[in-house]
């Protein structure tokens, strides 16, 4: 079976690639809980911004955005230097200012170039916390027990299909454009599942499990919806070397 072509770009794709992210994350646990504070309704409505805001500030990190059949599934990677936390692009793809406009750390301002309304920018500040609070220290502290401190490697950040292309080795595609990328620079992948089957999927792509990880326990159901005293939600931390 021939390989299907994978096309990558940068800031270039962001409106595509979120057109796509925000279909097949609908039902995403880890992304239904960090908006989890929106309704439902205005949670569906609200991802395509979610995903052009976050996939903005990926592309200005350096982030290497790959797409395949016509952008039926598509992926985003991390070059080893690139930091989608950085605070100057998160500035510039508008996520700070949410911040700053509900006054965190003192700061009071109105950019222009922020133009989601106030409800928008406290639900995405909410989701930052998040992020930032609870998803991310346990996703590093996996990663430093995996990684020395001087160690680079890529991470894949997101992949996803759209519904009616699943099961066509699509995203098993993108990973492996990815993977081939890092065994020229001789790199790792780092990456966090968070679903089981795409945990099964980097499984036979040669990713090793590194530690299973748990999201909003006590605060979240399985599917990322907020329940008190729930189980939270799991996630798979893993990684990938070249032979």
């Amino acid at each position: 079976m021939t390989e299907p072509e994978v096309k990558t770009g940068g800031k270039d794709q962001v409106q595509q690639a979120a057109e796509v992210l925000s279909q097949a994350f609908v039902t995403d646990p880890t992304v239904t809980y960090l908006l989890s504070s929106m309704s439902k309704e205005s949670r569906l409505a609200y991802l395509p911004q979610f995903f052009r805001t976050a996939l903005t500030a990926a592309a200005l990190n350096g982030a290497l955005i790959g797409e395949v059949d016509n952008w039926s599934s598509c992926g985003v990677m991390m070059p080893p230097d690139g930091k989608a936390d950085n605070p100057l692009t998160l500035l510039q793809a508008g996520l700070l200012s949410a911040l700053w406009n509900i006054g965190i750390g003192g700061c009071k301002a109105s950019l222009g170039f922020w133009q989601a309304s106030s409800s928008e920018q406290r639900f995405l500040t909410v989701s930052l916390q998040r992020f930032f609070w609870e998803l991310a220290p346990i996703a590093n502290e996996a990663k430093a027990k995996t990684f020395r401190a001087d160690e680079k490697y890529y991470y894949i950040s997101t992949l996803g299909t759209l519904q009616d292309a699943r099961g066509r080795g699509l995203c098993s595609a993108v990973v492996r454009h990815y993977q081939s990328i890092a065994a020229r620079n001789q790199l790792a992948i780092w990456l966090e599942a968070g679903t089981e089957s795409s945990f099964r999927l980097y499984l036979k792509l040669g990713f090793m499990l590194v530690e299973e990880l748990v999201l909003a326990k006590g605060k979240a159901a399985a599917d990322g919806t907020r329940l008190k005293g729930g189980p939270g939600i799991k996630l798979w931390a893993m990684a990938w070397r070249p032979s």
